[in-house]
This record gives C-alpha cells, structure tokens and sequence, in this order.
C-alpha cells in the first residue's frame, strides 16, 4: 500500500433518476435511494465509500444522522453508514438505501468518506442534498360485490387478422400457354378438340364488377357455421375462423397451332370457407360458400368437384360431404344459385394432443376445356386438439391470443393490484396495449421439477 490517503470526489448524486431541482436538490423518484460518488487515490489503489445521510432543518442544514440498514445483513449498519464496494481509483462508488430507511417527500442530506484498506481519509466530502418523491395515494375503491355476475369472457374476443389462404400445385400441372408463369396459375392439358387450355387458381379479393352483386345476395341471407363471418374476412378466434374475401378462377385459354389467339373464356367464385371447434369434442365442422361471379357461355356449364382433406390422415378422418345447391353453373344463367356444402372432421388422438392442418382442393371442368385443380390451405387456422386439460378431447385455433377480462365489480382490490402490477413491471405480462400476452401455464422450468414433464394445453 501507497503512503497517500484516499479522497471523496466532489461528484456526489442521488437518484433516481438524478436530476437536480432548481435549488440544486437532487431529486429521487423512490425512498430506496441510490447514492454515489467518484473517489480517487494518489498511489493508484483501489477504495471505497462510507456514505451517511443526515435529515435536514427548516433552512436546509443537516440535522440528525440516519440510522442505515446494512443492505447486506438486513441489520443496522455499523456507525449508521452505508459502505460501498471497492472500485477503481477515479471511480464511482455506490450504495441503494434500504426501504423503510428514509421517509418519502422528505429532504435529506449526505456525504461521504474514502477508505483504501489501509488508510481512512480524514475529513469527510461536502454535504449533498436530495428529496424523496411523496408517495401519499388516496385510493378510493368501491366494496367488493360478491353478488356481482361473472364476466363473459366471449363478450371481448375480437377476430384476429390472419394472412389469405396459400396456393399449392396439384399435378400432374402443365405449364400455362399465354399466361404468365408468375400469376400461379395450375393448368391442365389442352383439349385436343376445342383447342382450349384450362388453368385455374385462388386470388386475394373479388372484381370491382362482382362487389355489389354479390354484396346484394350476401345480404340476401347465406348461411354461416361461424355467426360473426358476416363481417369478416380471413380471422380466427378461439373456436372459429372464416378464410374468405378471395377468389377461385377457372380459365380457358385459346391455342391455335400452339399458339395463344388472345380469346380466354373466364369463370370466377367468390369463397367463403368457414370453421366451427369445439373445447369439448375432437369432431369439428368445415362450411365452404361458392357463389358464382361469372361463367363465360363460351363454356357451355362449368362444373366444380370440391375435396376436403385433414393432411395427416393418420390423426384426422373425414366425413361425407353435403351439399345445398348443384355444383354445376351453365353459361346460360351463370349466378342462378350459390352452392354451400358441409363436412365434418374427427381427431383421431394417439397422443395427448396433435396439430392438425385442413386443406381444399377444387376442380373445375367443362364441355370444352378438361380438367384443373388449385389447392388451398391456411397455416395461421392450423388446429390443435388435445386431451390434457380432461379426458375429453377438445379443438381450439392456437394462435388465437385471447383477452381475459377481470371481474372488477367483484374483486376491486385484486384487479386494482393486477393492473398496477401490469402497468409497472417493464415486461408489462398480459398487456394487450403492450403486446405481451400471457400463457396458461409457466415455462416448464419454472412450473417443476427437472424429472417432471408439463405440457401446456391449447384450451
């Protein structure tokens, strides 16, 4: 150790978040004060702090020390005064006061005295002055209401916005002849007596043409599996999605000589697919709306044949379809009915719970032109279903973030603490504003022991 005793800096601060107050009082936002200052030593050793705090008069001056908390021990600190750690020569040490040692809005002075290991400095730091923020809330809240009704938690689940459906090829798919190999168009082979090329393919949204007929029959009363499809486009809930505002086309190109003449017949639907689950049943219900936008006479009648698949077979079975209205659309009187048809599908569980993906397939022929088929299926409506949280199976889509609403008439004091909780915490759990939603269960770390095994459940 060096001959030369260590020094306090002149840089003493109170915070947070250490800002001064015009009269040069720094303010701190909390009781449990951080108090530091820089301390420097001539031989280059390291020293530490010794902090006191002092409460203050009328005109400001220091008056009686305050008996510290050893943060450490939780027990009165030696001489009333807070040591900090060892730092570096030139710089600071620092120390947080104990709760309950200082009172809020109350002024407060502080200095501080350097020690090197071996030498102590003789004469302490000039006196520092900070104000704790008050802290006095009058909160008013009303009785708990034990008869209050619960809340339906239904009444606050918006739809959530998923992407429109994606495209899949079905083969076996010929390369499309005068239309653009960008557009995902699924062809099939040209008919070898009418010289047409058949493609077909599902776009985002419907003609500007189309809209107000088929806004017209819309409110004319089509039938929804899922009640608030109405308004929706593609969404999800808990137990429910509409993959909709989309449109399946069906063309016939034109090719003389092996070349496109430039005529293309032109066929379109406006889709609307529906899906119903249940929390209480592995057996869900699929609902597919086709209303017909225009069928060119050109094809004499179109006629659609519509599959639906749950893609792992092994863990889903499907049931028969039905139909209300023919699958087939003449050119004659192309919008003279819509075509709705129903299926139901089964989870088959080998395990406690699966993933389970739905996917469409339509294909469309005519007297004129053969056959092609587009498939669809929607990964932001993939279904879980499982048997964890009871014996009895039950479906939900996922990624659906519910809100849970709390029963404020009933438990003030609670939800009020809930929501201060929220507010504060800087990962704000279960706020909708913050975009933090909360689970059902913790991660599985921190829900166990290491040999146990949790699984969280889907509804």
């Amino acid at each position: 150790m060096g001959g030369s005793r260590p020094v306090s800096g002149k840089n003493l601060q109170a915070g947070p978040a250490f800002t001064k107050d015009s009269a040069g009082v720094w303010q701190s936002n909390r009781t449990n004060v951080t108090l530091r200052n820089t301390v420097t030593d001539a031989d280059g050793d390291a020293a530490n702090l010794s902090f006191q705090v002092y409460t203050t008069d009328a005109s400001g001056n220091p008056k009686t020390q305050i008996q510290l908390t050893n943060p450490d021990t939780g027990k009165p600190a030696a001489y009333g005064m807070v040591v900090a750690d060892f730092v570096a020569s030139g710089g600071t040490a620092n120390v947080t006061i104990r709760y309950e040692d200082l009172k809020p809005n109350t002024t407060y002075a502080f200095r501080t005295s350097a020690y090197d290991g071996a030498l102590y400095e003789t004469q302490w730091s000039s006196w520092a002055k900070f104000h704790t923020r008050g802290r006095a809330v009058d909160i008013k809240l009303p009785e708990p209401n034990k008869n209050a009704p619960a809340v339906n938690q239904d009444d606050f689940q918006e739809p959530q916005k998923i992407p429109q459906p994606t495209m899949t090829s079905v083969p076996p798919a010929q390369p499309p002849t005068g239309l653009s190999p960008q557009s995902d168009w699924d062809c099939g082979d040209i008919n070898p007596k009418t010289g047409i090329q058949p493609c077909s393919r599902i776009v985002p949204g419907v003609s500007k043409s189309a809209r107000q007929p088929l806004a017209e029959r819309a409110r004319s009363g089509l039938p929804h599996l899922v009640d608030w499809c109405e308004k929706y486009s593609s969404h999800i809930k808990r137990y429910g999605a509409c993959i909709a505002g989309f449109t399946y086309e069906y063309k016939g190109v034109v090719v003389k000589d092996g070349k496109p003449t430039g005529e293309i017949l032109n066929a379109s639907w406006a889709v609307g697919q529906e899906i119903k689950l249940s929390g209480n049943s592995g057996t869900f219900t699929q609902q597919l709306i086709l209303v017909p936008v225009e069928v060119d006479p050109k094809f004499v009648s179109v006629t659609l044949d519509v599959q639906f698949d749950c893609l792992t077979a092994d863990k889903c079975s499907n049931g028969p379809q039905t139909w209300d209205g023919a699958l087939e659309w003449t050119g004659a009187d192309p919008i003279s009915h819509n075509a709705i048809g129903k299926i139901n599908h089964t989870w088959t569980p080998a395990d406690s719970d699966d993933l389970l993906d739905l996917s469409t397939t339509i294909t469309a022929y005519s007297p004129v032109a053969n056959a092609s088929a587009t498939r669809w299926q929607s990964g932001s409506a993939q279904i879980r279903c499982d048997t964890i949280a009871s014996t009895t199976p039950g479906c939900a889509f996922y990624k659906y973030i519910p809100t849970w609403v709390m029963n404020f008439a009933k438990t003030p004091p609670a939800v009020a603490h809930a929501w201060l909780i929220q507010s504060k915490l800087p990962n704000h759990p279960g706020s909708k504003t913050a975009k933090r939603p909360m689970f059902f269960l913790p991660a599985e770390d921190k829900n166990a022991p290491p040999a146990a095994t949790l699984t969280t459940t889907a509804r």
